[in-house]
């Protein structure tokens, strides 16, 4: 199996603060949803998007599948549950549907995974810390091997993904000092509201 070779774009949110879906999201003339695809088909073999309900044409993306939650109505955890399951992959890399893709972003945490395997310690994720005990859980790298964990938490009903982060060993962190140094303040950009779309675009 690949070590890096699945993507997946979370986007079966209810988009209740947006007032309208996510997929529709419109940046620089161009819609979000096409400008990522793009972007992340010349770095992943394969795409997963977790959407109950695509209403964009994804035709032109012949490395995507659109796959529904295995588990409908809990939120994204079900989602990263779905396409771990379906991953060709070691590890599968995040992001949701509201995000900027950054490829020099998946280059560092590939590259931190990378050097924590040479180590002889395989991280179970990598994620960006946001604040402290915080973490970014829709842009960063999940391993197969959290299934198991997510399985259980689902069939418990607990849906969160900050405790699953919190819990997880051994997990790569990228420090919030080292996001800002290195100028990928975009690992924790994503647009719920209108107002924050409204407010990147100037």
């Amino acid at each position: 199996m690949k070590r890096f070779g699945t993507a997946l774009i979370l986007a079966g949110g209810q988009s209740r603060r947006m007032g309208y879906d996510k997929q529709k999201i419109v940046l620089n003339g161009q819609p979000l949803m096409y400008r990522n695809l793009e972007a992340i088909s010349e770095t992943f073999d394969q795409i997963l998007l977790s959407c109950n309900r695509p209403i964009m044409d994804y035709n032109r993306f012949h490395n995507l599948s659109i796959v529904a939650d295995d588990v409908a109505g809990i939120g994204p955890m079900a989602g990263i549950m779905t396409g771990l399951r379906r991953s060709t992959s070691d590890y599968v890399y995040i992001l949701a549907c509201d995000a900027v893709y950054d490829r020099r972003a998946v280059d560092v945490y590939v590259s931190a995974i990378e050097q924590m395997i040479q180590t002889g310690v395989t991280p179970l994720m990598a994620v960006a810390e946001k604040s402290e005990d915080y973490y970014e859980p829709f842009n960063g790298f999940y391993h197969v091997d959290l299934l198991g964990d997510m399985i259980r938490l689902i069939g418990q009903c607990e849906y969160a993904m900050q405790p699953l982060i919190r819990n997880c060993q051994p997990k790569c962190v990228l420090k919030r000092e080292t996001v800002d140094a290195l100028g990928l303040g975009k690992l924790y950009l994503n647009f719920n509201t209108r107002c924050e779309l409204k407010a990147y675009k100037g």
